[in-house]
């Protein structure tokens, strides 16, 4: 089935759904979800819906070590959670944008630039082990509970606030028509001469070719885009959006990160922003 996303209209709702906290051995398997998931998508492009319906997924806890609450810090004029959440309410695809938090602030500002906060997050899904996969399989199968079906679902990393419209338009279209998982990576180099510290003190090549001039190169997925729909017939397949601009592989994770996402604002550095400015 394929779909035409730049003529869908969004249909939005403002109504927060009350959804029941979950207990700490309540917590989906990621293998019983994966089944579950595609059930759920493939109801969802029977007669339910008369156009695909995709759901959006911030998660943004409101602990963190490196910037202490970073997901309500103002950057620019803006709480950083906000430049998420618009970058996906601006993207015509798109159908519903939820946000996944602890934290009460967060849940105000979140509602504030329209997304959803059907609760808060338990505290045993809040914590720095908190796996993000726990934390989607929680939302996801209340969200089914109560009845909600969808086609795809997006899962967007607010400590990445650098989003073109081009890449959130033409990687959800990607998504609807053909691939079952869309995510974007980006370039780890390894050095020649580079070394790993063992915790014994000893040390260990990088790169065991002898070869001072090579570099070997990796992909990483990164937290910019996940993507899934399970609506597709036949193999699964991924697609890798590769990110070759610099400041869309910003990820604020220090104060630093934070003064380096600032200068490029102010100074007008990306103009391909997915929210507004």
């Amino acid at each position: 089935m394929c779909y035409d996303s730049s003529n869908l209209e969004r249909s939005r709702t403002s109504a927060s759904i009350p959804l029941p906290h979950r207990q700490p051995n309540d917590v989906a398997d990621e293998q019983v979800f994966a089944s579950r998931f595609k059930s759920m998508s493939r109801e969802a492009s029977g007669s339910q819906l008369d156009y695909p319906e995709v759901l959006a997924i911030i998660p943004a806890r409101g602990g963190s070590k490196g910037v202490p609450r970073k997901n309500a810090r103002m950057l620019c004029g803006k709480p950083l959670v906000a430049y998420s959440i618009e970058a996906a309410r601006n993207t015509p695809a798109i159908t519903r944008v939820i946000v996944s938090t602890d934290d009460e602030e967060i849940a105000e500002i979140s509602r504030s630039f329209g997304a959803e906060v059907p609760y808060l997050r338990p505290e045993h899904l809040a914590g720095d082990r908190s796996s993000i996969g726990e934390v989607l399989n929680h939302l996801r199968a209340r969200l089914h509970e109560k009845g909600y079906r969808y086609t795809a679902q997006v899962t967007l990393y607010p400590t990445h606030p650098f989003r073109s419209r081009q890449m959130m338009d033409s990687l959800v279209d990607k998504l609807l028509n053909g691939y079952s998982h869309v995510f974007t990576v980006r370039k780890v180099r390894l050095p020649a001469m580079g070394f790993l510290l063992r915790k014994d003190h000893g040390v260990q090549p990088l790169d065991d070719t002898g070869r001072p001039d090579n570099e070997r190169v990796y992909y990483r997925k990164y937290g910019t885009f996940f993507g899934q729909c399970h609506l597709h017939d036949g193999l699964p397949r991924t697609y890798h959006h590769l990110l070759t601009d610099p400041i869309e592989c910003v990820d604020i994770d220090t104060f630093e990160d934070f003064y380096l996402a600032e200068e490029i604002i102010r100074s007008g550095l990306y103009r391909g922003f997915a929210c507004g400015l």
